[in-house]
């Protein structure tokens, strides 16, 4: 059964320095949260709290209605799956998953039983009795998830499980974790740097900066609204491009910006003056068509790079001579575009998101 998973002003500090800094979240049952931000924020700190590997300096940690600040770990029914697998190296597929339930003395035919379901959900019930030094790496990994699974536990805690793998096999693993976490319907928090792993896989993920939470969505809403640079910057790549607001109204915005006037359809709360910075996704940025006077959110810039990926391609343009932006193009094959050439740029006014400057 899943349960919720709630922080409430959880504050942890190491000598005096704030890991989690008056963290408030809420985990929903049945739900693949994600805690995302680069080294140092905090999110390994906050999985390892609701795991009770530490305990809140202040605040309180519950699973549904039950305190479980002073709970320790192995009486608190979460299942962890680490960045190293930290599966028995002599031990055999069926006797790693079967582990947890021998600690806790299950009867050895339900154990039996409980192992072969775990073996079905991974898609494993012909690597029942393999050595694990026999298996590949995303193998490890699943047996490492079951081994988390089969004691049915109330939370699912994941700290970067898909690190140590190449870049095909966490794609492979991705969609692993996504069908057997949707198969168990648990409660899981996931921790990882990686971006993309975030964006698409969680149902809801935070952000984390500083030990502090700047931001929480789902994937579709924290990139396409980010609250601030920061996170504009680091979920996705994005451009940033300063101005001011010369004129407001209820659906559109008017920015004076170093590339030109542009316009805003996206709700917000600046007014007349103020100093913004917008951001703008390299793939919302047209390039080429023709030139229309007096349109917004035109412009012309120079073409100073291109990079050819395949199914996309990554142009980079210099507007005024002074202001670097990168356009991404997922047709390239259409349009023969070369360095030094001089191209019209337009950008959809509900593609411009505005954002406080830099503090």
């Amino acid at each position: 059964m899943s349960i919720e998973v709630r922080l409430v002003d959880v504050v942890k500090t190491f000598d005096t320095t704030f890991a989690l800094d008056s963290i408030n979240l809420s985990v929903e049952k049945g739900e693949l949260f994600f805690l995302l931000g680069p080294s140092g924020c905090g999110k390994t700190t906050c999985l390892r709290t609701i795991a009770g590997f530490y305990q809140p300096d202040s605040g309180e940690l519950l699973f549904g209605d039950q305190l479980m600040n002073n709970i320790p770990p192995h009486k608190r029914n979460t299942g962890m799956v680490f960045q190293n697998y930290a599966l028995w190296p002599h031990m055999t597929v069926a006797e790693n998953i079967e582990y947890g339930l021998s600690l806790r003395k299950e009867d050895k035919s339900l154990r039996r039983e409980k192992v072969l379901s775990a073996l079905q959900t991974i898609q494993m019930e012909d690597y029942i009795d393999r050595p694990i030094n026999k298996l590949s790496g995303g193998e490890q990994q699943r047996v490492a998830l079951a081994r988390a699974l089969v004691i049915e536990p109330d939370v699912l805690l994941l700290d970067e499980p898909l690190s140590n793998m190449d870049a095909k096999l966490r794609l492979e693993m991705r969609n692993e974790i996504k069908r057997i976490h949707s198969q168990s319907n648990i409660t899981a928090v996931y921790v990882t740097h990686d971006q993309s792993e975030a964006l698409s896989m969680a149902d809801r993920m935070a952000v984390m900066k500083d030990g502090k939470i700047i931001q929480v969505g789902t994937p579709r809403h924290v990139y396409c609204f980010p609250s601030n640079t920061f996170v504009a910057n680091f979920i996705g790549e994005t451009n940033f491009v300063c101005g001011s607001v010369e004129s407001h109204g209820t659906a559109n915005t008017v920015i004076n910006s170093e590339i030109g006037m542009l316009s805003s359809h996206v709700e917000n709360s600046f007014q007349r003056g103020e100093k913004v910075s917008c951001s703008i996704r390299p793939e919302a940025i047209h390039v080429g068509g023709p030139l229309h006077q007096g349109v917004v959110n035109q412009f012309e810039a120079k073409v100073t790079g291109i990079i050819y990926l395949g199914r996309i391609e990554e142009c980079h343009l210099l507007v005024n001579d002074s202001i670097p932006l990168k356009a991404t193009r997922y047709k390239p094959g259409d349009h023969d575009t070369r360095v030094g050439e001089h191209l019209t740029c337009f950008i959809a006014s509900e593609d411009v998101i505005l954002l406080p400057p830099d503090m």
